[in-house]
């Protein structure tokens, strides 16, 4: 079931909705909301959803700014357009697809299908212990000292990198860190 909304009537919403939220207002404010099935906000250009802690999914592909404070759990995310992704609560997700970000900061994230952050060079995910691809790929440092389970990792400019109980099997595209380098010279400069 789909409901369409207007921007009037966003703020009136009650706690728990379960349809899927289809809305073609310019603003998405429900400061009441805390549970849906979905909602699909194509043309807001804000998100704001401060009680929010469950969505089956989230799509504001044209938003600037997203206020999700308390959200949870969640099916796929895509907030591409955002200028910081920041889910402080968020633990469990789908694919997250935040390509613009700047900064990507999930702290209690623990398992997500796949996160897309391609312009992140911040990224905070202390928590991550499972997902199928990371791709950050402009992130400055990635230490991910939970992860174990990843099939795919980019993180192509990493200055450094971190992720100790991962699994050998995951396939990671780093660059050789400077501390690297010099211990690499220096063991080749013994075996000469």
């Amino acid at each position: 079931r789909r409901v369409l909304f207007r921007s009037l009537t966003l703020a009136r919403l009650p706690a728990q909705v379960s349809a899927r939220l289809v809305t073609d207002a310019k603003a998405f404010n429900a400061p009441q909301l805390r549970v849906s099935g979905g909602i699909f906000a194509f043309c807001a250009t804000s998100f704001n959803a401060p009680q929010l802690r469950v969505s089956k999914e989230l799509f504001v592909t044209k938003a600037m700014s997203l206020n999700v404070p308390r959200l949870r759990i969640s099916g796929n995310i895509s907030a591409s357009t955002v200028a910081s992704f920041s889910a402080p609560k968020l633990q469990q997700s789908g694919q997250i697809y935040a390509y613009y970000a700047k900064r990507f900061n999930a702290p209690c994230l623990e398992k997500a299908e796949s996160i897309d952050a391609g312009y992140a060079d911040s990224v905070n995910l202390p928590k991550l212990r499972q997902s199928k691809s990371i791709d950050v790929p402009f992130a400055k440092r990635l230490n991910l000292p939970q992860l174990q389970k990843a099939s795919f990792i980019s993180a192509d400019r990493a200055t450094s990198f971190s992720a100790p109980r991962l699994q050998k099997s995951a396939f990671v595209s780093v660059p050789r860190v400077p501390e690297q380098k010099r211990a690499q010279r220096k063991r080749a400069a013994l075996h000469l």
